[in-house]
């Protein structure tokens, strides 16, 4: 098992609605984003790469997965950005995000608790999403479950079934009034 902290700019703000946290990859040191492989299933390597282009700026957070996991485990390569905004119970909220890969393929997203037994914290609590070759925006909107907590994973990233390179850009978690 390799847990690993990515460089990304963090920026936490609102407690009445509006942005929770925003990730840009300009390179700053945040442990506010971290990737988990499990070495004995999948192999994949992360990295900022702060001057790549996107379809808003510049910055990324690149996901090399040199192998998938060869159980078909969606979650034996993770990225996660962690949040600390405690959720009311039924609270609504969006995740979006800016993605690209070098080959077609696809991922999952969660929002489940960061700590043991990992249960969900949202409803519906993932959504499976297209990578293609192009940039592409994905938004997942949902309500929050009750009494959260303040250790979760919004959003999460299953990448162990994804295949060749994904970059991540301008990753944004907001509650809706």
């Amino acid at each position: 098992m390799k847990r690993s902290v990515i460089l990304a700019v963090f920026t936490a703000s609102s407690l009445f609605g509006g942005t929770v946290s925003e990730f840009k990859f300009t390179g700053a040191l945040s442990e506010a984003v971290q990737n988990f492989v499990s070495s004995k299933n999948a192999k994949a390597a992360f990295s900022v790469v702060a001057d790549a282009e996107h379809s808003a700026g510049k910055g990324v957070l690149q996901a090399v997965i040199m192998s998938p996991s060869d159980r078909k485990n969606d979650s034996d390569i993770q990225l996660w950005c962690a949040a600390k905004k405690e959720l009311a119970g039924g609270e609504k909220i969006r995740i979006s995000f800016l993605v690209k890969g070098t080959e077609e393929t696809k991922a999952k997203l969660v929002m489940i608790l960061s700590v043991a037994p990992y249960s969900a914290m949202a409803k519906p609590n993932e959504m499976i999403f297209p990578i293609s070759t192009e940039w592409k925006e994905v938004v997942f909107e949902a309500a929050a479950a009750a009494n959260g907590g303040k250790q979760y994973r919004a959003p999460g990233f299953f990448l162990g079934t994804a295949a060749g390179t994904v970059q991540f850009a301008n990753i944004k978690f907001e509650t809706l009034e």
